[in-house]
């Protein structure tokens, strides 16, 4: 999949990120990732099969969809809405990638850990 104008910087950041979420026993049953789609990055949970079937692929669940905006090299973020559909999150004062990304961890809405 391509990284559009993505910088190559930004995106080996998100993936840290992600994989800082969850360490240790724990990534046995939930893993963060980051799926490049074009200029956005969808933020997922993923858990393996509810089946307990080892072959079939894990369950995604987005939480947040960030979108590189190459004219502000700034980042958009959004909350998902339901599955694949996501609303606009309340503007950030920069659009920092550290400010998007600091703002999933601390969540102060609840939006995207619950």
């Amino acid at each position: 999949m391509t990284t559009g104008d993505i910088p190559e910087t930004d995106l080996a950041r998100i993936r840290k990120w992600c994989a800082s979420r969850v360490t240790g026993e724990a990534s046995k049953q939930v893993r963060v990732v980051g799926v490049v789609e074009g200029r956005r990055v969808v933020i997922a949970e993923e858990r393996p099969p509810w089946n307990g079937d080892d072959g079939a692929p894990w369950e995604s669940y987005p939480l947040a969809r960030l979108t590189y905006v190459t004219t502000s090299r700034s980042w958009r973020l959004e909350v998902s809405a339901d599955g694949d559909r996501f609303r606009k999150y309340p503007e950030l004062p920069s659009g920092s990638l550290d400010e998007v990304l600091g703002e999933i961890d601390e969540d102060p809405t609840f939006a995207f850990w619950g």
